[in-house]
């Protein structure tokens, strides 16, 4: 389900017609331009909308330290981007998966300000059909 997402303030300009803002884990426009302006957090989201993976995984496929991915990986899950389960392997040791909980962000900019529209991967078609 596609989610729009306003300012820090939540509220849109006096005087206008602006829709009343809808938020995805109550982030603002201003914390997703935050977060996707970091190279690692857009690597990392990235590499999760192709497929769960762990974060060693993560890791070595993005060459990051791990503090750093632990960190980013933090800031997406609060943001409510990424989203985490528990695999257990055929060992039977227990491991957090992180996967992708957008399949797009599209902003647009009007006279309330800077929007963002975050996109369900569920909603996603898949490739190839209208």
């Amino acid at each position: 389900m596609a989610q729009s997402l306003r300012g820090a303030d939540g509220s849109p300009d006096a005087g206008t017609d602006c829709d009343p803002p809808r938020a995805l884990d109550d982030v603002d426009t201003g914390t997703l331009l935050s977060l996707l302006g970091d190279d690692y957090a857009r690597e990392l989201l990235a590499a999760l909308s192709t497929a769960p993976k762990t974060a060693p995984t993560l890791i070595e496929e993005c060459e990051a330290s791990k503090p750093t991915v632990y960190r980013r990986l933090d800031a997406l899950e609060e943001a409510g981007l990424v989203e985490t389960d528990t695999a257990v392997d055929p060992d039977g040791y227990h491991c957090k998966r992180f996967h992708a909980t957008v399949s797009a962000v599209t902003l647009s900019l009007d006279e309330c300000g800077v929007a963002a529209t975050v996109d369900d991967p569920a909603d996603a078609s898949p490739a190839g059909s209208h």
